[in-house]
């Protein structure tokens, strides 16, 4: 597989049970966005916001560190935008849960 393919379904299974197993966690606050929702902000990188203080930001040639204010206020902004329209605790688990029976059928 070329690194732009998926994982094989079997791979992915196995990490679609791992999130529905953090997602009873109580020490983290699990989110997933449904397929459906649209976006105000679409997640074109990832990016990790650490404080007050700085956010790492990767794409596809780089690794940032953002230290000033404006910028860390502006992922901090996009991240409360996709916290809004995530879905938490049994919801989170009813969409993984939905993804898994759909890679099970894909698998038959």
């Amino acid at each position: 597989m070329s690194p732009a393919t998926s994982s094989p379904p079997a791979v992915m299974a196995g990490q679609l049970d791992r999130l529905v197993s953090l997602s009873t966690l109580t020490t983290i606050r699990f989110g997933v966005i449904p397929f459906d929702v649209q976006y105000a902000v679409a997640p074109v990188h990832g990016f990790y916001i650490y404080d007050e203080r700085m956010v790492r930001v990767e794409n596809l040639t780089a690794v940032l560190k953002l230290t000033q204010p404006s910028e860390i206020a502006a992922y901090t902004k996009i991240f409360d935008q996709f916290t809004e329209v995530a879905r938490y605790g049994a919801e989170a688990r009813a969409i993984i849960t939905q993804a898994l029976a759909g890679l099970a059928a894909s698998m038959e």
